[in-house]
């Protein structure tokens, strides 16, 4: 399983290494690059470079990554900006910049159709980052994918509906543990 970058690196792992790979999850991700996303992460990158204090860019990227819901709860926002200030070993700048590097290059459309695992794209239905419409084309390259939609979930929705975001993931693997067990 791998989200965004993850869901990137998740599906490099699936084409160069099939026989380890049962199943795949691939959440709020894409199969090529995205202009509007790189726009916005080389920004982030900026800010970073630049020294601009860590809470202005959580604040910054908060918008790209949860839904309007949950900013309807002012609570819920300052424990979250909380939270990712409070982390102990925070990214360097310099391994940022190599992260929205890759992102940025990474493009596997013309291979997707190699993956051979059964994988399921999840998306949140409310996504701006890497919005639907790139989930719907990764899931209709790989053979067999599913595309489920996650309602009110954003790009991060497995921490802003994480009740939904787990369900799906379950539901998905208990369909492989069928399938595994039919064989």
């Amino acid at each position: 399983m791998g989200l965004s970058l993850g869901g990137m690196i998740a599906q490099e792992l699936a084409l160069k290494y099939p026989q380890r790979v049962r199943s795949l999850i691939l959440a709020d991700t894409t199969a090529r690059p995205y202009s509007l996303c790189n726009c916005v992460v080389n920004a982030w990158v900026g800010m970073r470079q630049e020294d601009v204090s860590p809470e202005t860019i959580i604040r910054s990227e908060l918008p790209w990554l949860f839904t309007d819901k949950f900013f309807e709860k002012p609570q819920q926002v300052q424990e979250a900006i909380d939270n990712l200030l409070a982390n102990p070993y925070p990214q360097p700048a310099y391994a940022y910049a190599r992260q929205a590097t890759a992102a940025a290059g990474h493009d596997s459309q013309d291979r997707i159709t190699q993956i051979t695992a059964p994988t399921t794209v999840l998306v949140g239905k409310e996504e701006i980052l890497l919005p639907v419409k790139l989930s719907e084309e990764l899931a209709k390259g790989i053979p067999n994918a599913e595309l489920v939609l996650i309602e009110g979930g954003g790009h991060v929705s497995c921490s802003e509906i994480p009740d939904k975001f787990n369900q799906a993931v379950l539901e998905f693997l208990a369909k492989v543990e069928k399938i595994e067990r039919r064989r």
